[in-house]
């Protein structure tokens, strides 16, 4: 699995915000360091609505589909490793 850089500035102070993440979800990864940023910098959350909306939606819709992800990975991996072992 490769990586995926995505990059962007903070809308309040103009700082470049660079992400190095796995191609499975990188933009909720950079989502969630923008939103840090904005916190931890400037004590407040991001202006621009689509910005926390976009946000809410990749926690909302990603992380769900990461835990499915594993779960499925997880269930079914013993039955390909008795396929391809007997």
């Amino acid at each position: 699995m490769g990586t995926v850089r995505v990059s962007g500035t903070c809308p309040i102070c103009g700082k470049n915000i660079e992400h190095k993440g796995f191609m499975v979800l990188p933009e909720l990864e950079f989502q969630i360091k923008m939103q840090w940023h904005c916190l931890a910098e400037h004590k407040k959350w991001i202006i621009k609505p689509e910005y926390t909306v976009r946000f809410i939606m990749c926690v909302l819709l990603g992380y769900p589909l990461v835990l499915v992800r594993g779960i499925v990975l997880l269930v079914t991996f013993p039955f390909w490793w008795i396929h391809e072992n007997i």
